[in-house]
């Protein structure tokens, strides 16, 4: 059960990493629009935080991003950087800890087998009750975009930059 605990996490935290970095393709398969935007806290950048944008009502499809170490971002519906739909939208912004995936990029099959099989063993070593649960980095409010006060419509034609300024304690 730990070891399979262990080994979740690490695959999760290697797909969403491969999924937000190569996508699943090219082209444009919706009618998306190009959205950038910064990220800060405090007016200070953050780094490495997912941002995602909700259509407001539930219905349309959502965009994500992760931030640079300048705060920025590129949203993505469905392929890399190919933005989001016209809409509006209400906003998450989520930065936790987390166990940090092994890079495999450039090995062999084998090799990144053997890699990410000793980086699971370390792992267990170092957490042999199972992994610890993930923190928050930001305020907590930041999570739930129905909640973080967030907002930004994505317009057609115009230039779509989002500005996220988050305030500790806020």
């Amino acid at each position: 059960m730990q070891r399979s605990n262990v080994k979740a996490v690490m695959t999760l935290t290697g797909a969403v990493a491969l999924a937000t970095f190569t996508g699943c393709g090219g082209g444009n398969p919706f009618d998306t629009v190009n959205v950038t935007g910064v990220v800060t806290m405090d007016s200070k950048p953050v780094d490495g935080a997912t941002v995602i944008f909700q259509p407001e009502g539930g219905g349309g499809k959502a965009a994500t991003a992760l931030t640079d170490a300048s705060g920025e971002f590129e949203l993505t519906t469905g392929n890399a950087g190919d933005g989001a739909l016209p809409g509006k939208y209400q906003v998450a912004v989520i930065k936790t800890t987390a166990i940090p995936a092994e890079d495999l990029t450039g090995l062999s099959p084998e090799d990144a087998a053997i890699k990410a099989k000793q980086a699971e063993d370390a792992l267990l070593k170092k957490y042999p009750q199972g992994p610890p649960p993930p923190k928050d980095l930001l305020p907590v409010k930041y999570k739930d975009a129905s909640k973080s006060g967030l907002t930004f419509e994505v317009k057609k034609g115009e230039d779509n930059h989002c500005e996220l300024k988050l305030i500790q304690g806020g």
